[in-house]
């Protein structure tokens, strides 16, 4: 029996600390972006002028809105591809222990016919 990981060298615990660090990256990033939208008067100017600059570009408008659609579609043909990938994999393991399996039977009986 082969002794238990702990720390950082058990990669459960490592992807759990990366979930928790990133997600307080995240929100950090999130809450410095919604103060600085809410108490940054400044960029008033600066929004008014992209507002201006995409209700003139209206296919660029509609394209910003709907990234956000399309990284989701990404992901999910990405994740798709990966199942896929993986039943492919796990069936060719069933058949070739299958086929391991019933050379193995075949053997013996020809032993045991022998």
């Amino acid at each position: 029996m082969g002794a238990k990981r702990y720390g950082f060298q058990d990669p459960k615990a490592k992807k759990v600390w990366n979930f928790v660090w990133l997600n307080l990256v995240a929100i950090g990033a999130m809450l410095a972006l919604f103060f600085a939208v809410l108490h940054a008067d400044a960029a008033t100017g600066w929004f008014r002028a992209t507002w201006r600059w995409f209700s003139d570009h209206e296919v660029l408008m509609a394209l910003a809105a709907s990234t956000p659609f399309f990284a989701a579609l990404l992901v999910g043909r990405a994740s798709a591809a990966k199942a896929r990938r993986k039943r492919l994999a796990e069936a060719r393991r069933k058949a070739e222990a299958e086929a391991a399996r019933a050379r193995a039977e075949r053997a013996e009986r020809r032993a045991r016919g022998a």
